[in-house]
């Protein structure tokens, strides 16, 4: 760790909780700033996050992906937009803000990457491959589901968070909620609360309660 309070495993900055020297806390994760940055913490589990560039002045490790630098997370750290999140062996808690309002929401068993709207609303939208094609056919039973879908568990207490997967997006205002994307359309599920499904096939709003789910169809786009 450095004077400046960095953690460096293979060439990646990751500011850590707090770094403390003689029983004084020395060093605190930066806030979150809206429209620029959000702080996630690992809650359980493996959590690996991509940033799309470099942080804390220092450039991307080589290792590290083409679209910026990975590392491993563990503790809490302060991450710019457009980072993705990769959160399927774990959980995470996000934190953004939106004008004075801290948006909280926790997250697991998916890839996204993290966005936010003009308005403030934090964005997830889902990523990984998703093989449609004859490859994932010729699989096991489990491998070819598992090719031919992505998903993300949320639940958040009063943040305002919305999903995205290929054919629909699912704005929250507190509640519990799944968002699975299929070769064939986008499953949204509810298990708290209501969620607003925006079809972009049909270009419909639909109000879906506890208890109820949404599917929209793929379509050409």
């Amino acid at each position: 760790i450095n004077d400046s309070g960095w953690l460096h495993p293979g060439g990646f900055p990751v500011t850590v909780d707090n770094i403390s020297y003689g029983g004084e806390t020395v060093s605190r994760v930066a806030p979150a700033v809206a429209n620029e940055s959000i702080n996630m913490s690992q809650l359980s589990g493996e959590v690996i996050v991509r940033v799309p560039q470099a942080v804390g002045g220092v450039a991307p490790s080589e290792g590290g992906s083409a679209g910026g630098s990975v590392a491993q997370i563990t503790g809490t750290a302060n991450l710019p937009l457009a980072s993705v999140i990769n959160s399927t062996r774990g959980r995470v808690r996000v934190i953004g803000k939106r004008r004075k309002k801290r948006q909280v929401g926790a997250f697991r068993a998916g890839t996204f990457r993290v966005r936010q709207v003009d308005d403030g609303e934090i964005l997830l939208t889902l990523r990984g491959r998703l093989d449609c094609g004859a490859t994932a056919s010729r699989a096991s039973p489990k491998a070819e589901a598992s090719a031919r879908r992505r998903r993300l568990w949320g639940n958040s207490s009063g943040g305002d968070f919305r999903t995205r997967g290929g054919y629909s997006s699912a704005a929250v205002r507190g509640t519990r909620w799944l968002t699975v994307d299929r070769c064939d359309g986008t499953l949204t599920v509810v298990r708290e609360g209501i969620v607003q499904v925006h079809d972009y096939g049909t270009g419909k709003r639909i109000r879906v309660r506890a208890g109820q789910s949404y599917f929209a169809r793929a379509v050409n786009r």
